[in-house]
């Protein structure tokens, strides 16, 4: 994994895979990214984050280099995230995960708990679904996507495979506690809407659930790291 440190330190490596953006200094946060997401989403965000270490790294193939037509995994990206903090020599870091990456930041948090401080997730994705195609047949559509460019193979491989990842976070769950601080943060657009009534619903229930502090980011869509970043940033540091 190739690692741009873009101010207070020197350049590290950690996996051999992927792309990773380390600045600043302080606490450590590592910042995950939606389906398709790229580590540059969180820009404008990190622009206003101070006293803290801020890590962002592209999953396989969203960096745009080849890669296997491998399905994710929550235990696999948990597992990612614990790697990159031991490539770096972190110990413990603060995860946020916005809407799929929120199922990776709860898995970390979960499987994890001894290394994590605390979690945000941003308009997070919730379990609602569940496979409807053989999982050869899921593998078979990634793999197609593939070769029309290693970007779109990995969007799609995280599409395919979120019926999946929904068992799995509901299966993690029932036998895995969350033990660390959480906080449920919902983008709201400020319309009202079915859509709107019906996400607000899941969110709250999902804070709930998660036994987590909730709280609304308006007016804002889904990718509220963008639309949001002030916000998003005092989130993160406060």
């Amino acid at each position: 994994m190739a690692c741009l440190r873009r101010r207070d330190g020197d350049a590290r490596k950690a996996e051999p895979r992927g792309s990773m953006i380390v600045e600043g200094t302080g606490p450590a946060v590592i910042l995950c990214s939606g389906l398709g997401g790229r580590a540059l989403d969180w820009d404008d965000a990190v622009s206003h984050i101070a006293g803290r270490t801020v890590i962002r790294f592209d999953r396989p193939g969203l960096d745009g280099r080849p890669d296997a037509a491998e399905l994710p995994t929550i235990a696999g990206e948990a597992r990612r995230i614990a790697d990159v903090l031991t490539s770096l020599a972190v110990a413990k870091a603060d995860v946020v995960g916005h809407s799929m990456g929120g199922f990776y930041a709860e898995g970390f948090a979960r499987l994890y708990p001894d290394r994590c401080g605390r979690i945000l997730l941003l308009d997070s994705s919730v379990p609602d679904q569940r496979p409807f195609l053989p999982r050869r047949w899921r593998l078979a559509v990634a793999a197609s996507a593939a070769r029309a460019g290693a970007y779109l193979g990995a969007v799609v491989r995280e599409y395919v495979a979120y019926p999946e990842l929904c068992d799995e976070m509901r299966q993690l769950r029932e036998r895995t506690p969350l033990t660390v601080p959480t906080t449920v943060a919902m983008a709201d657009t400020g319309r009202r809407s079915w859509f709107g009534r019906r996400w607000m619903r899941l969110q709250r229930d999902l804070a709930r659930e998660l036994d987590a502090d909730f709280t609304v980011i308006s007016p804002s869509r889904h990718r509220v790291m963008i639309d949001q970043p002030d916000a998003v940033a005092t989130l993160i540091t406060g």
